[in-house]
């Protein structure tokens, strides 16, 4: 017994030794798997993603022996024992998932904070997000700016599901809620959003706080009644947030 594991210990050792040679060579795009991130740019993400078809053979077959060599998981989740060429169908497979430049990723489960998020870069995402990739960066702007406001984070407490107090979105959830024509937004407005949208800190639900990104929107679709429609959308919100966290 000791003297297998110890040529186990050999074996993942140089596995790990080959790796770090090639692992400069290894090409990771961005990921994102939770919505954990507090600003709206996701940057670099939240995780790396090994698409395939940036990176040699040579190197996804190192990456492959080493898992491969991995000491079997204990527990109910235990990882099946896959053939390289297995590995390498499902790596294909899962690379043809990247979304292109300028998405917006839209939370599917939120409890506390009303998140939105947006990637100026391709992308890979987990199944925790709903993606909306978007013909320009001033467009992902506009629908991630407003996503992020009171007024929509509103609009999804009445579309979506409360899953024993998480609020729960699908695709179909979302195609109900509303969007502005960004046709027709005011230059100014777009000026103002662009200039915000780094800015923004995400609301906290039960207690939410207007900002100036709420202003902005609100100002260019209620214009001289922005002020009330604003006190309304911020008490619904929190009453409907609390009702569901209760």
């Amino acid at each position: 017994m000791l003297i297998c594991f110890g040529r186990l210990i050999i074996q993942l050792v140089a596995s790990f030794f080959i790796l770090f040679f090639v692992f400069k060579n290894i090409s990771f795009s961005i990921g994102m798997r939770n919505a954990k991130l507090d600003t709206i740019d996701i940057g670099t993400g939240d995780n790396y993603f090994l698409d395939i078809s940036n990176n040699s053979d040579q190197v996804i077959d190192a990456i492959i022996d080493t898992y491969n060599k991995l000491p079997e998981r204990k527990g109910k989740q235990q990882r099946g024992r896959k053939t390289k060429q297995e590995w390498k169908k499902i790596l294909a497979k899962e690379s043809k998932g990247e979304f292109g430049a300028n998405s917006v990723l839209i939370p599917r489960g939120i409890r506390a904070t009303g998140k939105i998020y947006l990637s100026k870069n391709p992308v890979f995402v987990s199944t925790n997000f709903v993606v909306c990739t978007l013909p320009s960066l001033s467009e992902a702007i506009m629908l991630s700016t407003w996503m992020s406001t009171i007024f929509y984070q509103l609009i999804c407490e009445v579309s979506s599901k409360d899953q024993e107090g998480m609020r729960k979105m699908e695709i179909c959830d979302i195609e109900k809620t509303f969007i502005p024509v960004f046709d027709n937004i005011k230059k100014e407005t777009k000026d103002a959003l662009f200039k915000e949208y780094s800015s923004i800190r995400f609301l906290k639900l039960i207690d939410p706080q207007i900002r100036q990104v709420d202003r902005i929107w609100a100002n260019e679709l209620f214009g001289e009644n922005s002020d009330t429609m604003l006190d309304n959308a911020r008490r619904m919100l929190e009453y409907l947030a609390k009702r569901r966290n209760a």
